[in-house]
């Protein structure tokens, strides 16, 4: 414990509970997987809007039944319990569904970035012994070349638009080159995935284990290859646990801004699992440029933002923000880097001066 004699393991000595009092001390963390945990915590919640997506509106209900025609359609194609299953999508509907999914089943999710080359992505995917991917459309051609030297036996191409209406979606397509990737024959459609698992009718549910492995993200590869590290139901339930006991003035229906992506467990824990857990709007941003960091703002005006200290700047020097403002932020959590103490001071000045009295 952080009391008491320190023996130099900080796996051991724990130096940061001095940090958290006596909330650290309640920290109990329940017998269930993360789909069990999201299920009991917005069971409630029904027509509430859980995803905002492209001006769309899920609510927790449909999402709730979008996650089991997943999960029907991965046991159609073969996924047993422990099996992992290789997911390489950003910020979409599909990718929350997936997130839960599998973890339903009891296999595990292997979280790809998609920005990934192909001799990093073919690692992973050896390493994984994975038999099932999921990609974004636009990187299919980019595993196409290298599926025949893993043990792939089901892929699967996710368009960006999938969850728009089809009239939305054709023309989104035609308005965008880069929305019509050229998909290789050896791909699904997602619509031809969820079809397979419509007359599925076996048992979904897997019996929670204690420490089983249910997700693997991937390191920055900033000391060479990204490595995959492993975490349990309880790591990521955890991570929820921790917030809501640390009082970050949340409330249901407030709405959280999901710019990390879901590949870092600073994405999907913090971005995606805890976001919905505390039954708020989660609004999924796939992709985002510096220059429309303030458009977006302003657009969605979000209650609780998680992001990372190089966003900082693009924010306080957006000329979208001038004169804004910023009262709606109740929650700014910056993280998954070293934050410099001057940009720090910077960003709550620019907050205070935008009427926002929070603070980083």
């Amino acid at each position: 414990m952080a009391s008491g004699r320190q023996i130099g393991y900080p796996s051991i000595d724990r130096p940061w509970e001095k940090y958290y009092g006596k909330a650290i001390e309640r920290l109990e963390i329940p017998a269930c997987t993360v789909y069990e945990f999201l299920k009991n915590k917005t069971h409630e919640y029904g027509d509430e809007i859980a995803l905002v997506y492209l001006n769309q509106k899920i609510s927790y209900r449909k999402m709730m039944v979008h996650i089991e025609e997943t999960a029907k359609a991965l046991k159609m194609v073969g996924v047993k319990e422990n099996d992992i299953v290789s997911v390489c999508l950003p910020n979409i509907p599909e990718a929350i569904y997936l997130i839960y999914a599998i973890n339903r089943i009891g296999a595990i999710a292997n979280m790809l970035d998609v920005r990934c080359g192909e001799n990093a992505l073919k690692t992973a995917l050896t390493d994984a012994e994975s038999e099932v991917l999921i990609c974004l459309d636009s990187v299919s051609d980019r595993f196409d070349n290298i599926l025949n030297k893993t043990k792939i036996k089901v892929s699967v191409a996710v368009s960006p638009v999938e969850s728009l209406p089809a009239i939305q979606g054709v023309v989104a397509k035609q308005l965008k080159k880069e929305l019509n990737p050229v998909i290789p024959k050896t791909f699904d459609t997602w619509k031809k995935f969820l079809k397979k698992g419509e007359n599925y009718n076996g048992l979904l549910d897997v019996a929670w284990k204690a420490n089983k492995s249910a997700y693997i993200a991937y390191t920055g590869g900033t000391t060479g290859v990204p490595k995959g590290v492993v975490a349990t139901n309880e790591n990521v339930i955890a991570q929820y646990i921790m917030q809501s006991l640390f009082g970050h003035n949340v409330s249901q229906g407030d709405k959280g801004l999901a710019i990390a992506p879901p590949w870092t467990y600073y994405g999907l824990c913090n971005s995606v699992n805890n976001f919905l857990c505390f039954g708020m709007q989660v609004v999924l941003i796939p992709k985002l440029e510096n220059k429309d960091y303030g458009r977006t703002l302003n657009e969605y005006k979000p209650n609780y933002i998680v992001t990372v200290p190089a966003a900082l700047f693009s924010i306080i020097t957006s000329p979208d923000l001038i004169g804004e403002d910023l009262s709606y932020i109740k929650t700014f959590i910056v993280g998954a880097d070293k934050l410099d103490e001057n940009l720090e001071v910077q960003m709550n000045d620019f907050l205070k001066s935008h009427n926002c009295n929070n603070t980083i």
